[in-house]
């Protein structure tokens, strides 16, 4: 999975400025973000059709068809590939030692934890606190795809207008806010399926607009490493996923689980708002020596 989509979106900043890269790489989120809301539907409507085994076989025909196509099609796009695999691997402290990759990174990897963290804790929130039924439980996991598809959409709009910098702080200012606005409410009492998922939809706003723009920046910090880095940064960003998911589930109980999902979403998201704001000091204070 990472192998994937580190390499494409590195092909993208081969192929591409920052600002068409940021474009493209809407695009394709807007793609991803609709995926996870229509393959449920189609693969039950296989599964009652034909067995829950068509679904693998769909896998099989699609990863076979996507290979031949990438086979024939798709050629290099790296033009400063290093002549060795130890060549390659000398140059990556120069990356670790970057505070703009570890900016990029950070901002990214704290959004895509807090989407990780949304997919662990919110069947507890929607069951135990809420007492929602799994199918309604279904279309509100919809939530945070809904509101990344539109985000994603304006992203393409805005990138022409908005440095990298200034759609990431606007992505995590949606974000926090949107969080923070829920998690008032429901510290007053008003805890309910508008206030606990109505607030994630903030979640994907906010990644609609930050996420291909970290991609872009953490790809910009080296352009002889924007594999490396997008695979780094890819790597980091499972685990810190894989540590929100892990507080969901030792934290969150039937008692405290409206606030401290909140809670820890909008840590995630705090995070992710200094990362960005440490990275646009960094943009500025460069663009301010090159004049």
């Amino acid at each position: 999975m990472i192998s994937g989509t580190a390499l494409s979106r590195a092909i993208v900043r081969d192929m591409m400025d920052s600002k068409d890269a940021v474009k493209v790489l809407s695009i394709i989120a807007m793609a991803m973000a609709i995926v996870p809301m229509i393959a449920p539907l189609i693969g039950g409507f296989l599964d009652e059709l034909y067995g829950w085994r068509t679904n693998f076989w769909v896998y099989l025909i699609m990863g076979v068809s996507l290979l031949v196509l990438i086979w024939l099609d798709l050629g290099e796009t790296n033009t400063q590939k290093s002549d060795t695999f130890y060549k390659q691997f000398s140059t990556y402290p120069k990356l670790f030692k970057s505070g703009k990759f570890w900016g990029y990174s950070i901002c990214m990897s704290s959004s895509v934890a807090c989407f990780y963290g949304f997919l662990s804790g919110a069947p507890l929130v929607a069951t135990k606190v809420l007492n929602l039924p799994p199918t309604e439980l279904g279309l509100l996991i919809g939530t945070t795809s809904l509101g990344f598809f539109i985000g994603s959409f304006f992203s393409t709009k805005f990138s022409k207008y908005l440095g990298l910098t200034q759609m990431i702080l606007f992505g995590r200012v949606l974000a926090v806010f949107g969080i923070s606005l829920g998690l008032i409410l429901v510290l007053k009492g008003y805890i309910s399926t508008f206030t606990i998922f109505g607030s994630m939809v903030f979640i994907g706003l906010g990644n609609g607009f930050s996420l291909p723009s970290s991609h872009v920046g953490i790809m910009n910090v080296r352009s002889d490493l924007a594999g490396s880095a997008s695979g780094l940064s890819g790597a980091m960003a499972v685990a810190f996923g894989a540590i929100v998911a892990t507080l969901m589930g030792v934290m969150l109980t039937e008692e405290n689980g409206a606030y401290n999902f909140l809670f820890i979403l909008l840590i995630t998201k705090l995070i992710s708002l200094i990362s960005a704001y440490y990275v646009h000091t960094i943009e500025a204070s460069s663009h301010r020596i090159r004049k």
